[in-house]
């Protein structure tokens, strides 16, 4: 943290772009040592003068909070269970036998219950302290899929044992936090929920997803959807995705990290820049890792990014393109790499398409993840749009935002795509001249 400025402005320097900054391993206590989080592990002063001046720089910073946890002890520095059976107890997830609900190995921790007053005025207390530094973003870690084991509690806002009250709870509790939250910032944006919950998407600024994670957590069980970005497919249009694996972060090697970065582009997730993204940035600046992110965040700040970010995600198109086979690390929670392997077959070409929000426009973005160039013919017939004269736009791979690559066309051209190892385009047909009112969405957000 303490040198957080310098490395993001050797980041802009080489990327080009601004970017929201996930500060990590902030905490008085080290990551996910919650809910006793101040003052800041550099202190108060540095970390607010850091702060300042990534937000002069264009770079709003946001910090994670571990969900509604209490963390009991991580190790042997950290024992605060005297200030938990004081302060928190009284509100934590009690088990159906009546103890409290623990889990954790080494990271013990209790619950505090959805369905308190507590849990609202616990996380507006964290907010308001993180708002005085100048964070301007709060991710709502660790509440996976917005919810929370059962509570059989006596003496809470619901009945014991399972029911509504949950996500009932948590809808309210995000609410008010937005509105405490703009109040004080017109700019803070709150995000919710570690991997997607439908019942909150009119509630929260954002949510982060796994979409190209295959065969582990979050996509474990035996039932999992294995390669297909679901809630995306389905919410897209309603708020706005994040990716959870930042570049560097979950890729054992080279073909795994090309391919994770790739599948999150095609699912309209944009990058997540961490700290530890940056030094991961600034060493495999030559690489075609860094390559593959500089990429996806160019056409994300291009015009396609207005469909990959507010755009309703429709059927893929029938492409011919060859399977291959992709082999994935799997690794355990705590972050050690277990040497399996899984494979599993993917179209050679990853891509996906999308609607405008106006409904005027198709575009579909297209990503090689294989070492082997590949072609694809690809006609604009299959584009799900009425008979009339289009213009074709082209951005990323040979690509041009100031000129159509093709002007008042019909639906009957056929126009072909060469991608290499890791290169991406996006194409983009809408009614000819129909080019005024378009937004670089990227740089609004």
């Amino acid at each position: 943290m303490d040198k957080l400025p310098e490395k993001m402005e050797a980041y802009k320097e080489k990327i080009g772009h601004p970017a929201v900054v996930f500060c990590w391993n902030w905490e008085k206590h080290g990551p996910f040592m919650s809910p006793d989080y101040f003052p800041p592990k550099i202190g108060e002063d540095l970390f607010k003068k850091n702060i300042g001046i990534l937000k002069k720089e264009g770079f709003p910073a946001a910090i994670q909070i571990s969900g509604l946890k209490w963390m009991l002890h991580k190790g042997d520095p950290y024992k605060d269970r005297f200030d938990f059976n004081e302060k928190g107890k009284q509100y934590a997830i009690i088990k159906e036998n009546g103890e409290l609900y623990l889990k954790g190995d080494p990271r013990l921790h209790a619950e505090i219950c959805a369905g308190t007053d507590f849990a609202f005025y616990m996380w507006a207390k964290i907010i308001e302290e993180s708002q005085k530094l100048g964070i301007t973003v709060v991710y709502l870690d660790q509440i996976v899929g917005g919810g929370q084991v059962v509570c059989y509690a006596k003496n809470h806002n619901h009945k014991p044992g399972p029911g509504t009250y949950q996500g009932d709870s948590l809808n309210k509790i995000y609410k008010k936090l937005v509105k405490q939250g703009l109040a004080k910032d017109p700019n803070f944006v709150l995000g919710g929920t570690e991997e997607p919950g439908e019942l909150y998407n009119q509630s929260i600024g954002f949510y982060f997803s796994c979409d190209s994670v295959q065969k582990q957590w979050p996509r474990s069980d035996k039932d999992a959807t294995i390669g297909v970005p679901l809630f995306t497919y389905l919410y897209n249009e309603y708020v706005f995705g994040s990716f959870g694996i930042i570049p560097g972060g979950g890729a054992v090697d080279k073909k795994e990290e090309v391919f994770m970065q790739g599948h999150n582009l095609i699912c309209g997730l944009y990058p997540f820049i961490g700290l530890s993204s940056l030094s991961w940035f600034l060493n495999k600046s030559d690489s075609l890792e860094y390559e593959v992110v500089k990429r996806s965040i160019e056409i994300f700040q291009s015009p396609a990014g207005k469909y990959l970010m507010l755009g309703k995600m429709i059927h893929p198109l029938k492409i011919d393109v060859p399977l291959e086979t992709a082999e994935f690390s799997i690794w355990d929670r705590r972050g050690e790499n277990i040497k399996k392997v899984k494979k599993m077959k993917f179209p050679a070409i990853l891509h996906n398409v999308f609607e405008s929000s106006e409904k005027t426009g198709i575009g579909a973005v297209f990503f090689n993840w294989t070492e082997e160039v590949q072609k694809v013919e690809l006609s604009l017939a299959l584009f799900p749009l009425p008979k009339g004269s289009y213009d074709v736009w082209k951005y990323g791979k040979d690509g041009n935002s100031k000129k159509p690559f093709l002007s008042k066309t019909s639906l009957k051209k056929t126009i072909s795509i060469e991608l290499g190892y890791g290169e991406s385009v996006f194409i983009e047909v809408i009614p000819a001249r129909e080019r005024s009112k378009r937004a670089v969405i990227g740089r609004q957000l």
